[in-house]
C-alpha cells in the first residue's frame, strides 16, 4: 500500500482525504481495530498540502483533540452544529422483561433472543403475506448483526428505508452506521450505550423527517457496568433535564438556545 500511495500515478492524482465517522477512529481503534490508529502515517504519505476532512455527528472537545492528533491535522478550521435534535424526546425506563420491551440491543446472543421471540408468537403471520416464503424481502421482523449475509444486510436496509413490509429490526449497532431511514419514530435501547456520544449517535437515526420520535431507555442495571461514567450518570438521573446531560459536554450546545422546554 505505500508503494502504491507514493508512486508517481497516484501522487498525481490524489486530491484530498475525508474520513467519515471519524469518532470511531479512536473508539474501534483503540478496541478491536487498531490499524485506524495508523491514519495519520497515511496522511504522511500523502502531497503536500493535500487537503484533509474529518467528518463526525458527535464528539466533545476532548476527542475533539484527539482525533486532530490522530488524524495528523495542525490548526484545522472546525465547523460545529451542535447534534441537538428538538423534535426527539428523551425517556428512561425501568427494563422489566422481554415480552413488555424492545427494539435495540448491545449483544449479538440479545439480537438473536429477541428474533426468536417474535418469530415463535407470530408464527405465520412472521411474513406479509401471510404464508409469504421466509425471506428477508417478505419479513415483518429480522435480524441485523455483523454476522448477517451481506444480501440479506442490503435487503433489510432497502425494506427498512423504504417503509416496505419491515417493521421491527432487532439489531447491534451495525445496523445504525450508514442508514438514513426518514420514517423512524421510536429508538428504544436495552441497556445504555458505551457512552453518551454512542447514545447520542444511535438514538439520532430516529426523527430524520422532522416529526416527533421517541428516544427511550431501557435501563438494564446488569449493563450499566459496560457504560462509562457519563452514561451512567444519565442512565441514573430522575431530577436533571435529560437533554442538558446528554449534551452538556458537546461543542456548540449552548444550553438556554437548545434546552426544549416542556409543553
Amino acid at each position: 500500500m505505500e508503494k502504491l500511495l507514493i508512486s508517481a500515478t497516484y501522487q498525481t492524482k490524489i486530491k484530498g482525504l475525508a474520513l467519515d465517522e471519524a469518532r470511531t477512529i479512536k473508539k474501534w481503534g483503540s478496541t478491536f481495530r487498531e490499524s485506524l490508529t495508523k491514519i495519520g502515517e497515511l496522511q504522511s504519505l500523502l502531497p503536500e498540502k493535500t487537503s484533509v476532512m474529518a467528518l463526525r455527528a458527535t464528539a466533545d472537545y476532548t476527542l475533539h483533540t484527539e482525533l486532530q492528533y490522530i488524524i495528523g491535522m495542525k490548526s484545522p478550521l472546525s465547523v460545529v452544529l451542535p447534534p441537538c435534535k428538538p423534535n426527539i424526546t428523551y425517556k428512561i425506563h425501568e427494563y422489566n422483561s422481554l415480552e413488555s420491551n424492545f427494539m435495540h440491543f448491545v449483544e449479538v446472543e440479545e439480537c438473536a433472543v429477541w428474533y426468536i421471540f417474535f418469530q415463535n408468537t407470530l408464527a405465520q403471520e412472521l411474513s406479509h403475506p401471510v404464508g409469504a416464503l421466509s425471506i428477508s424481502k417478505y419479513k415483518l421482523v429480522e435480524m441485523f448483526t455483523s454476522c448477517t449475509d451481506e444480501a440479506i444486510k442490503q435487503q433489510i436496509i432497502l425494506s427498512f428505508t423504504k417503509g416496505d413490509t419491515l417493521r421491527i429490526v432487532c439489531a447491534t449497532i451495525a445496523f445504525g452506521m450508514g442508514v438514513d431511514s426518514p420514517n423512524v419514530w421510536v429508538v428504544m435501547h436495552v441497556g445504555p450505550s458505551d457512552d453518551i456520544e454512542s447514545y447520542i449517535q444511535e438514538t439520532g437515526s430516529g426523527g430524520r423527517d422532522g416529526l416527533p420520535c421517541e428516544a427511550i431507555l431501557l435501563n438494564k442495571k446488569s449493563s450499566l457496568q459496560y457504560a462509562n461514567n457519563a452514561m451512567r450518570e444519565y442512565a441514573n438521573n430522575s431530577s436533571e433535564c435529560r437533554r442538558h446531560l446528554l449534551f452538556k459536554r458537546l461543542e456548540g450546545y449552548d444550553k438556554e438556545k437548545h434546552n426544549v422546554p416542556k409543553k
